[in-house]
């Protein structure tokens, strides 16, 4: 997974320093997820009659998708 370029890969060294820094280190793996912010706007523009036909659940000017309720609900 590493090597196919699909993650992001750090490495965070501890305790490193001078005197230690060429001697053999135990390497452990943390496995995490990074979660970025989207906006998307939806914008309605009226139709024929001037009305707007907006959907109930986008009836706030600020609305929060269900893929994010899920992340924050976990």
């Amino acid at each position: 997974m590493i090597n196919s370029g699909d993650v992001e890969y750090k490495t965070i060294d501890i305790n490193k320093n001078q005197n230690n820094q060429n001697m053999k280190y135990i390497s452990m793996k943390v496995v995490d997820i990074k979660v970025t912010k989207v906006i998307i706007e939806y914008r309605y523009y009226p139709k024929e009659d001037g009305t707007y036909d907006i959907p109930e659940y986008h009836n706030r000017p600020l609305q929060y998708r269900e893929n994010l309720k899920s992340i924050v609900s976990l």
